[in-house]
């Protein structure tokens, strides 16, 4: 994440695979699953708290799907990710 992107804004991977979503911005971000509000998209699928710069958080992907999410600071900073 850096700018107010994430990169890559889709991701392809396969189910067990684990993703870091690493803070290369300045301001703190929270990682969450779509939809807005609920974040139930994905169970689990949650930063729980701020992710600092400069920091990183990982998820292992257990379940296939299609799985939406955004920065909760400002939820128009969204990915996918698709779990094969």
């Amino acid at each position: 994440y850096r700018s107010g992107v994430f990169s890559p804004t889709n991701l392809r991977i396969h189910a067990g695979d684990t993703v870091r979503f690493r803070n290369d911005s300045f301001f703190p971000i929270r990682v969450v699953s779509d939809p807005h509000p609920a974040h139930d998209g994905l169970a689990g699928f949650d930063s729980v708290g701020d992710i600092p710069q400069d920091s990183s958080v990982a998820f292992t992907f257990a379940t296939t799907g299609t799985f939406g999410y955004h920065n909760e600071k400002s939820i128009d900073q969204v990915g996918t990710v698709i779990v094969r």
